[in-house]
């Protein structure tokens, strides 16, 4: 009786620690839901259901190329969207989170590397990667709702590797 009382105490424990700490495989916290929704968003765009995809976006959200201008709203979505799309022979569609930041209450701001998988020649086996930078801006719209506010890309679109310290998304 005295060892179940033992792992039922060590169990409570874990579970006030991982809240406490806020991991974010449990999403207890506002970044740990951020970056789920990242996921999700990657994994949607990775689908080509970009329909789907643009319901993550905040009406007012702003996209800005490298080196680019800022475009909001409506036409910021198409024009990030858009961007996306003209990626030659993209086949798959990763986030690799390389930080994570929770400005206030209301903001989080993901450093992220974008990397679209391409498929040169698919007979031949010939691949390559699109890869860029970025932070992700995502804004709180209610109590337990959050969209992305501003992408903000912070390199060029380069074809490389992605990175291999982490795993994407």
């Amino acid at each position: 009786m005295k060892r179940l009382l033992s792992v039922c105490l060590a169990t409570m424990g874990l579970g006030v620690l991982l809240l406490v700490t806020g991991c974010d495989a449990l999403a207890v916290t506002d970044v740990g839901y951020v970056t789920g929704q990242a996921r999700k968003y990657s994994r949607l765009v990775c689908e080509k259901k970009f329909g789907e995809a643009d319901e993550f976006f905040f009406p007012n959200m702003v996209w800005q190329a490298y080196n680019g201008p800022k475009v909001s709203g409506q036409a910021g979505i198409d024009a990030f969207r858009a961007s996306l799309g003209s990626i030659q022979n993209m086949d798959t569609f990763y986030f690799y989170v390389h930080g994570k930041e929770k400005l206030d209450h209301e903001r989080v701001v993901l450093d992220v590397t974008m990397q679209a998988h391409c498929v040169v020649n698919s007979m031949t086996m010939v691949y390559d990667n699109t890869v860029w930078r970025a932070k992700m801006l995502w804004v709180r719209t209610d109590t337990a709702t959050w969209k992305i506010g501003g992408i903000f890309e912070t390199t060029g679109r380069v074809k490389a590797d992605p990175p291999k310290d982490i795993k994407p998304l």
